[in-house]
């Protein structure tokens, strides 16, 4: 059992990251502080929270290059939905959502799902693409959001603990859920180990 988990991914990340703990806290005597250790989890929560919805796609076999460009994309969009259309924050929450969805299902979805084109060629395409439409609806400027609830949430905290540092966890346990609990995450898994064996089985890839 032991010589197996050697031998897994996993154990290199593992050995990488206790190496790069003990060489920054040899190095820097404040890294392991509470403080320092919560500012960084704060700062990297926003990556976390992409990083797992980007973990199903990976779990599939597939990966998405346009990720970051659509985060911008809708950043943008929640800005504009608030600042020019005077929407409430709620609605605008929503409507953002829903842009995601709609234009990764269109512009990723369809192309890969559905006519079987490479996850480099159409996500590279759409990182290009949403980038672009970022720049153009935004006039490269960035837009503010004020909202009372958002600076809470970015900037406050519960019982001691920063709220995107809960936001993250509490993210990571749905995910968790939704992959090892539902019929949907055990396709995922189906897809992701062989996709036609999935298909001959009854899945829709």
């Amino acid at each position: 059992m032991l010589r197996n988990f050697v031998r897994q991914r996993f154990f290199v990340v593992l050995v990488l990251l206790v190496v790069m703990l003990v060489f920054f806290t040899l190095t820097q005597e404040r890294f392991l502080t509470p403080e320092n250790m919560s500012a960084m989890m704060t700062s990297s929560s926003i990556l976390w929270v992409a990083s797992l919805g980007l973990t199903f796609v990976m779990l599939a076999g597939g990966f998405d290059l346009s990720i970051g460009s659509m985060l911008a994309l809708c950043g943008i969009g929640l800005g504009w939905f608030t600042n020019e259309a005077g929407l409430p924050l709620f609605v605008a929450i929503i409507l953002t959502i829903l842009l995601g969805v709609a234009l990764g299902a269109i512009v990723n979805g369809i192309p890969i799902g559905k006519y079987g084109l490479s996850f480099l060629v159409v996500t590279l395409g759409s990182l290009i693409l949403f980038r672009g439409l970022t720049n153009l609806w935004s006039g490269t400027k960035t837009q503010q959001v004020i909202s009372p609830f958002l600076d809470e949430l970015a900037f406050g905290s519960t019982l001691g603990l920063p709220n995107p540092i809960i936001v993250m966890i509490v993210t990571f346990l749905i995910m968790l859920y939704v992959q090892k609990y539902t019929f949907f995450g055990r396709d995922v898994y189906a897809v992701g180990g062989n996709a036609e064996a999935a298909r001959l089985s009854g899945i829709r890839t």
